[in-house]
């Protein structure tokens, strides 16, 4: 089992974080995991039923009495999403759904250096028999961009993927392989975590992952990591848009 992280101990890779955007929260304790998708949680008191969207297993992160703090959004089954997990003085963004919104809000307002000659883009695509996060194009040009959560921060300040056995994982990085054949591609991982220093696969996870990564390397996918992180009361940053890769 994955220890917890109870404290900060490495500093942001970048001295002035960009301020991305600001999602309402409330803090709550972790009372327990009841699947891949619920998290119970108290609030003041009050016994809360959150949404998770991250389906790793998080278990560095998610444990009985981790400080969290959640969106308010009221469902059939849940009162919230679950949106962090509060790390020292910040929180990590565990919410695969606000990375998503956090990198278009990049990317849209030029952020992202290595992909700046792409003005434009489209989600949820279909392409060679698969759905692919992003379609990026600019006059002429196009590349596809799968965006992956890199949730799980290991002891040398490595943020990494997967934390477990992930088969749609491998299928999306043979996936994009497959089309770098063809067409340039990204592969991105969201490493959420304040403490993160570089990305590498999680070879305790998936030790299929980091051969699987070199491979789809060679065949022209483009690996890159963004930092990101949050605060207490819910501003979220980019610390930096090209964190290092370490395959």
């Amino acid at each position: 089992m994955l220890a917890p992280i109870h404290a900060a101990t490495y500093p942001l890779t970048e001295d002035k974080p960009v301020r991305l955007l600001k999602t309402e929260v409330r803090t709550a304790k972790v009372l327990t995991r009841h699947n891949r998708f619920l998290v119970e949680a108290e609030d003041d008191g009050r016994k809360v039923l959150l949404h998770l969207t991250n389906t790793g297993r998080l278990h560095d992160l998610i444990y009985q009495g981790a400080t969290i703090l959640y969106t308010p959004r009221p469902s059939a089954k849940t009162e919230g999403v679950l949106s962090g997990v509060v790390v020292g003085n910040l929180a990590a963004v565990v919410d695969t759904r606000l990375q998503a919104r956090c990198f278009e809000e990049a990317f849209n307002r030029g952020l992202i250096p290595w992909l700046s000659r792409f003005s434009r883009y489209r989600k949820e695509v279909f392409f060679m028999g698969s759905r692919i996060d992003y379609l990026l194009s600019s006059d002429g040009e196009k590349a596809f961009l799968e965006l992956k959560s890199a949730a799980y921060l290991g002891r040398d300040g490595a943020a990494m993927y997967p934390d477990t056995v992930s088969t749609r994982g491998i299928r999306h990085v043979q996936k994009l392989a497959e089309i770098a054949a063809i067409c340039q591609t990204y592969l991105v991982f969201v490493a959420a975590l304040p403490d993160a220093r570089f990305f590498t696969p999680c070879d305790e996870g998936d030790p299929d992952m980091r051969p699987l990564l070199i491979k789809a390397r060679r065949s022209g996918v483009e690996i890159r990591c963004i930092k990101l992180h949050m605060t207490l009361d819910g501003e979220i940053y980019l610390d930096d848009a090209d964190l290092p890769v370490l395959l």
